[in-house]
């Protein structure tokens, strides 16, 4: 059973019948459950704090009361009870203010003090039922006090388990509104960064568009004026020879200055053949001999006619090693991707090649297709309207 029990006592006066109190209870409740000496207290406390906080953390005190208890006097010849930091005034007052229970123990044959013979704050003392305890009767009166705490503490407990009944719900109220607290922020925070994004988006644009029209043209890749059918890959829309044109044209070739070996001529020209297998294997001893991001692309651009889709994204993912800034790779992986049904990296390499070249209509039609493959409608219809927009409204 839990809860605290406090012995208060005169050293003067009746000191070994609260020992003996202090044995007979230890026998029924546990010793880390009862308070006894004010020695407890460690040295340099602040005594009247230990005493108000010990008091204040009890359930029950008991007031051992003997004959000399309401006349103890100090050294100098005054009644301790008139002292107001006496230690048993200032215990059995502090718990009669928090309506502790206090239990009145006469001992030695003491009788109850009148009200008159009392301190203001130890007044309520006298309307305490007291429990007399003598020594022919000690084991019945220990008993029967006892068994008086064990019902305080049983009633204490039940008190307490009411209120913790009462204050959960309360508890969890406060539990759930900090979580939708916390469920707002995380959405504000979200539409912060969503915005920010957003932003730095139209001024990328903004910077490409400016760029774009600084060349002149919005048809350097040499496919922006083809026409693209609702479901048909955009791969099938560029031809080999337009592929190897605007390859030609890129930064790729830039990077690989030294295209002539007898393996890139004939890998070339099974190219143009469409003669896939063929352009494999003499890309690959390209590859083995003096590795380039051109020699990847095609590789991968064959590897992609085969069907071979993942090899085909490898080789696009080689080839951007060489040059993070070409567009072509990006549009080719991103097709591969979006063969493969992995519609979000589709949507990435889109997105990529859009950044680079901005006014291809193309482009925002196939990103719709893989919008519209993951059910994201709203982006879907918004890169048809740009589409159409790119077209003159058509």
């Amino acid at each position: 059973m839990s809860g605290q029990i406090f012995i208060s006592y005169r050293r003067e006066d009746g000191r070994w019948s609260a020992r003996s109190l202090y044995d007979r209870l230890s026998a029924r409740f546990d010793r880390k459950q009862i308070f006894m000496d004010i020695d407890a207290i460690a040295l340099g406390d602040d005594f009247v704090k230990a005493i108000e906080k010990t008091v204040g953390e009890c359930d029950v005190l008991i007031a051992v009361i003997g004959t000399h208890w309401l006349n103890c006097k100090d050294e100098e010849d005054s009644r301790r009870l008139d002292n107001p930091e006496d230690f048993v005034r200032r215990e059995i007052a502090t718990a009669l203010k928090r309506d502790i229970r206090v239990i009145p123990v006469l001992v030695d044959g003491a009788s109850m003090p009148r009200s008159t013979d009392l301190p203001d704050d130890l007044k309520p003392l006298v309307r305490r039922n007291a429990l007399r305890v003598s020594d022919t009767g000690f084991d019945d009166d220990c008993r029967r006090l006892a068994a008086a705490v064990e019902q305080v503490l049983e009633k204490t407990t039940a008190e307490q388990r009411e209120r913790e009944e009462k204050e959960r719900p309360e508890a969890e109220r406060h539990e759930r509104e900090e979580r939708e607290r916390q469920e707002v922020e995380r959405r504000q925070n979200e539409e912060k960064t969503r915005l920010e994004t957003e932003q730095r988006r139209r001024e990328e644009k903004e910077r490409l568009d400016a760029k774009q029209r600084q060349r002149g043209s919005g048809n350097e890749i040499g496919i922006a004026t083809q026409v693209f059918k609702e479901g048909q890959n955009l791969n099938f829309a560029i031809s080999v020879e337009t592929i190897q044109d605007a390859i030609a044209k890129s930064a790729i070739v830039a990077r690989n200055p030294n295209q002539s070996s007898a393996s890139s001529i004939r890998a070339s020209e099974k190219f143009k053949n469409k003669d896939w297998q063929g352009a494999i294997a003499d890309y690959t001893e390209e590859i083995r001999l003096q590795p380039n991001g051109l020699a990847y692309f095609f590789r991968g651009y064959a590897y992609y006619n085969l069907k071979q889709y993942s090899n085909a994204v490898d080789d696009y993912t080689k080839a951007l090693w060489f040059d993070r800034d070409a567009a072509m790779p990006y549009l080719l992986r991103g097709i591969a991707y979006y063969d493969l049904r992995q519609y979000s990296n589709a949507i990435g390499d889109y997105t990529e090649f859009i950044r680079l070249k901005p006014n291809i209509p193309l482009l925002y039609e196939n990103r719709a297709n893989a919008c519209d493959k993951l059910g994201k409608s709203s982006e879907a219809a918004q890169d048809r309207k740009r589409a159409k927009e790119l077209r003159g409204g058509r």
